[in-house]
């Protein structure tokens, strides 16, 4: 699947092709990275699920693997596991731009906005804060940001760090499947994006 086929409902994908084909292990890129990242779990974190889920997560997504096993739809800033620190749960956070268009008051025209380099019409392009060299260096910019938290209540199988990577696999893409089921539509809904509705 090519970054060009990003839709509405998709907000993660995961690349098996990519992760295979440019490895220089034999057994994927991912398995490289959970090798050479598996020293910075701590000790006692490797038995509980969350953390250890987040961790996989965390080294399947940028910045960490550049480009991701995981690819993050481009106009997220982030999109993240954690762990529940008052109850131990799972939950996932993506981190957005907000467009003066869909913000209640009216800010000026003249106010910069996110940038969108050239892709005016997409709704699913990077987005970058105006900088000085297109003439924004004497003006107000406002650029707002949206944070989405949802509990992840679904049971994914176990892994551990040591665990063999397609176990690993596995897990991370039944989370992917997860969040572009529960979460994309929120995502899309309060990103603005052409026939996304809130969730009932």
């Amino acid at each position: 699947m090519s970054d060009a086929t990003w839709r509405r409902g998709l907000i993660a994908r995961v690349n098996d092709e990519y992760d295979l084909e440019y490895s220089s292990s034999g057994d994927g890129r991912l398995a490289t990275y959970l090798r050479d990242h598996r020293d910075r779990m701590f000790e006692e974190n490797r038995d509980d699920d969350v953390r250890v889920l987040a961790w996989a997560w965390g080294v399947a997504t940028p910045p960490v693997m550049a480009p991701g096993y995981i690819r993050i739809r481009p106009d997220l800033f982030s999109l993240r596991l954690g762990r529940e620190e008052w109850d131990g749960e799972l939950f996932a956070e993506a981190r957005f731009p907000i467009p003066h268009h869909q913000l209640q008051g009216q800010v000026p025209y003249r106010v910069k906005d996110w940038e969108t380099e050239g892709l005016a019409g997409d709704p699913f392009s990077y987005r970058e804060e105006p900088c000085a060299s297109d003439g924004a260096a004497n003006r107000t910019f406002f650029v707002a940001e949206g944070r989405l938290r949802i509990p992840v209540d679904a049971k994914f199988p176990h892994i551990s760090p040591k665990a063999p990577v397609d176990e690993v696999k596995e897990a991370l893409r039944e989370v992917v499947d997860y969040l572009n089921e529960n979460l994309a539509p929120q995502v899309d809904a309060a990103r603005g994006i052409a026939g996304a509705a809130w969730p009932s």
